[in-house]
């Protein structure tokens, strides 16, 4: 619970001063101030239990030039364990050769100057650089071929579902048979054809460690499709013709007694004179153009609501252009003061008003005790209120804009402990 609520003060910096000043300053319990904050302590559980996915950029540390004019690449633990996930071969040179032949600064330092790691790099790889790259004797020994051959190196060998299979060619050429086509081959450019491949058995890695984590009967459900179910997938309703067949007609006995009791039914009702009905409407809505310039309503009170807003609306326009002419200190004075007061009313509340579902309420002699210390609370900001007003004036600052500031606080104020006194 501790480590989750500093991660909540850490990432907010505005709840973060709030604490120092009523719970560091003794005003509020560690457990009064979280009371009213739960909602936040769940938000970072969550956060805090969802696993990191691995990152879907392709593994590819780039040397960086030193202050002496050397290139260097900072290596760490997980960088190493990145590389040796994306290049199991690397991983098998570091467990041959480490210890026994070379320490690992000295591994490191040879992989990145030698043809392996060019060869891994995630960039078409340059022929003229080819030349510059020094031989290495033992990393040259776990070079493989390159793969820019039509087929690739590593071929699935697990069956792939038809519906997203791009080299799937079953019935797709009925007519003039199922060849493989030609047409289609990647690659018409050889140097890009190994670079292609290392994206696509990245991307594969990247989804075979998310499937991983799956059960094992519904990932063989995601990746394998029956017949039955591709041609499920594939059937549309909307190339399905109509159904034009005819309907099974209903054969009623004694079909005129029906349309009878029906016609008496209607019988039994009360008859009205549509005509005689629309004509009686009309005159007794004739001359209503008349009768409503006859309707005469004062106009002060409309008069006096639209004042009454547009005074209102100026009120507010102004308190928020108007910048307070007082000095930065006196002004965190007033923030600090609003921010600890906000906190006071809001436990105050949360004290009085009946709880929310699922919230268990304090005792009776533990709440009202709780009462009585937030009350005392606001007593102490309601006498500050008016200090901060004389100290303004004092200092020849804006004091009628500081007691403007401070009026909706206040007011609050007022509110709270006018609740407590009738209460008795």
């Amino acid at each position: 619970m501790f480590r989750l609520r500093k991660k909540v003060l850490l990432s907010d910096p505005e709840l973060a001063a709030l604490h120092r000043a009523v719970v560091i300053k003794g005003k509020l319990s560690e457990t009064d101030f979280w009371a009213t904050r739960q909602n936040l302590i769940d938000e970072a559980a969550v956060a805090d239990a969802q696993k990191r996915g691995k990152s879907s950029r392709l593994v590819d540390p780039k040397p960086a030039l030193s202050t002496t004019g050397d290139m260097k690449v900072v290596m760490t633990p997980q960088l190493a364990l990145d590389i040796f996930e994306e290049w199991p071969v690397v991983a098998r040179a570091f467990r041959e050769n480490v210890s026994s032949k070379m320490t690992e600064a000295e591994f490191w330092k040879r992989y990145f100057e030698s043809r392996l790691y060019h060869n891994h790099k995630a960039s078409v790889r340059s022929s003229a650089a080819q030349h510059i790259i020094k031989e290495d004797v033992i990393f040259d020994q776990y070079l493989e071929r390159v793969d820019d051959e039509l087929e690739p190196r590593n071929i699935r060998q697990d069956p792939v579902n038809v519906l997203v299979n791009l080299v799937a060619t079953r019935e797709d050429h009925g007519e003039t048979g199922n060849t493989q086509d030609v047409t289609m081959q990647a690659g018409k450019q050889k140097s890009t054809l190994p670079l292609i491949r290392k994206f696509n058995e990245h991307s594969e890695r990247l989804l075979n460690s998310a499937l991983g984590q799956m059960k094992p009967v519904k990932r063989a459900r995601l990746e394998r499709a029956s017949d039955q179910s591709v041609l499920e997938e594939i059937d549309m309703e909307d190339l399905h013709a109509g159904d034009n067949r005819a309907g099974i007609t209903l054969d009623m006995k004694n079909r005129q007694r029906y349309f009878e009791g029906r016609s008496a039914t209607n019988e039994g009702s009360t008859n009205v004179d549509f005509k005689t009905a629309l004509g009686s409407m009309k005159s007794q809505l004739g001359g209503w153009d008349e009768s409503l310039k006859n309707i005469h309503q004062a106009s002060q009170p409309g008069v006096e609501a639209v004042r009454s807003i547009s005074q209102n609306i100026h009120a507010r326009t102004k308190v928020k252009s108007t910048k307070l002419d007082v000095s930065p200190d006196f002004l965190k004075q007033m923030r600090a003061l609003e921010a600890s007061t906000n906190e006071y009313l809001r436990h105050f509340w949360f004290l009085i008003l009946p709880p929310a579902e699922g919230v268990e309420r304090l005792g009776g002699e533990e709440r009202g005790k709780k009462v009585g210390l937030m009350r005392d609370e606001l007593l102490l900001v309601q006498r500050r209120g008016p200090e901060l007003v004389h100290i303004a004036a004092t200092n020849r600052w804006d004091s009628a804009g500081v007691e403007e500031a401070l009026k909706p606080m206040m007011g609050a104020i007022d509110k709270a402990l006018g609740f407590v006194a009738g209460r008795g």
